[in-house]
C-alpha cells in the first residue's frame, strides 16, 4: 500500500469510528429522585403583646396636675407636689436621722418609685437614706418620674428643684 493508500485507509477507519460512536446511544437519563416527603412548616408562634408600658415608659404621659412647693423647719424640709388645695406627694427630710421619706397622700405602702434609671420599691414606710443613690435617681431623672401606689393610678412628676433641695438639705 502507498503512503497516499494508508492514510486513505486510515481516514476511513478514523471515520468508521466517529460514525460508530456516534450511533451509540445516548446514556439513559438518571432516573428522577423520588420527592421526600417533609412535614408541613409549623406556623410561628403566636407573639406575646408588648407588656403594658408604665406611666413613666411612655414619654408622652401626661403629668399629674400640680406643682413642687418647699419648705423648711427646724426639723428638716419637705417638698410637696400637687394642686395647691390637694397635694399628693411628699419628700421630706428627717435632718436629725438624715432619713428622707416619700409619701402618696391616702395610698398604703409599698411605694413603688420609676426614674429614667430604673424602677425600684421603695422600704416599709418610705423612708430611704439621704445618701441612698435612689434619691439621686429621682432628682436626675430625665425630665419627670413615676410613683406607684397599690390600688392608685401612677403620679407621673416633674423633676423640678424643690425635691432635690431637700435632698441636699438632709444631706448636710
Amino acid at each position: 500500500m502507498s503512503g497516499h493508500g494508508r492514510m486513505a485507509a486510515w481516514l476511513a477507519a478514523a471515520g468508521a469510528a466517529a460514525l460508530a460512536a456516534g450511533c451509540a446511544g445516548k446514556p439513559a437519563p438518571a432516573p428522577a429522585p423520588t420527592p421526600v416527603a417533609r412535614p408541613a412548616p409549623r406556623p410561628p408562634a403566636p407573639v406575646p403583646p408588648p407588656p403594658e408600658p408604665s406611666r413613666q415608659d411612655a414619654p408622652d404621659a401626661p403629668l399629674t396636675p400640680g406643682e413642687w412647693r418647699y419648705a423648711d423647719d427646724s426639723s428638716g424640709s419637705a417638698a410637696t407636689f400637687g394642686l395647691m388645695e390637694a397635694p399628693v406627694l411628699s419628700v421630706r427630710c428627717d435632718i436629725a436621722r438624715r432619713q428622707v421619706s416619700l409619701a402618696v397622700t391616702g395610698a398604703s405602702q409599698p411605694l413603688r418609685l420609676q426614674t429614667t434609671y430604673g424602677r425600684r420599691t421603695l422600704p416599709a414606710g418610705g423612708m430611704l437614706a439621704a445618701t441612698d443613690p435612689l434619691l439621686d435617681e429621682m432628682v436626675f431623672s430625665r425630665g419627670r418620674f413615676t410613683v406607684e401606689a397599690p390600688g392608685m393610678a401612677a403620679l407621673v412628676v416633674p423633676t423640678w428643684p424643690e425635691p432635690a433641695r431637700v435632698v441636699e438639705d438632709c444631706r448636710g
